[in-house]
């Protein structure tokens, strides 16, 4: 009997961590307010973004944060951050793709900054996306990018 209540305990607890490890992106909705604008962060399944916060720099805004490695390990952490800046009307009116760098050679912590365009009176949210596979972080102009409303 006891063998029994041992095996359906098992059963149960390998099922809630394979749901947990197949859901992957968990998208982690930590609004946090600043400078009236709030911020979402989504996690992958590689990384948490711990911290991410916008700082006025002079006369300009600044997003900056940090990103820590789930598992251990002291390789480079693949894939790049994907910012996306919502207007009042919910919609994704600009956005970005950079990269970030670790704190240290051997740290499992890396930190990314990225100045906010222009004028953001109208920005209501930013969400922050951290994705596992590389993608084009050309930043020789300018990072942001003009959304096609039409989406």
């Amino acid at each position: 009997m006891n063998y029994l209540i041992k095996l359906k305990t098992m059963a149960l607890i390998s099922s809630i961590l394979g749901i947990t490890l197949l859901t992957g992106c968990s998208s982690n909705t930590n609004l946090v307010k600043e400078e009236g604008i709030s911020i979402e962060r989504v996690n992958s399944s590689s990384a948490i973004i711990t911290r991410a916060y916008l700082k006025m720099v002079g006369e300009t805004l600044v997003l900056r944060g940090e990103l820590t490695r789930r598992f251990s390990g002291h390789d480079l952490l693949a894939g790049h951050l994907h910012i996306e800046l919502i207007n009042n009307d919910n919609k994704v009116f600009k956005e970005a793709n950079i990269r970030y760098k670790r704190k240290l050679f051997k740290s499992q912590i890396s930190l990314f900054y990225l100045k906010m365009p222009g004028d953001v009176s109208g920005v209501k949210s930013l969400r922050v996306t951290h994705h596992t596979k590389s993608h084009n972080t050309d930043t020789s102009n300018s990072p942001w990018q003009d959304v096609n409303q039409s989406k």
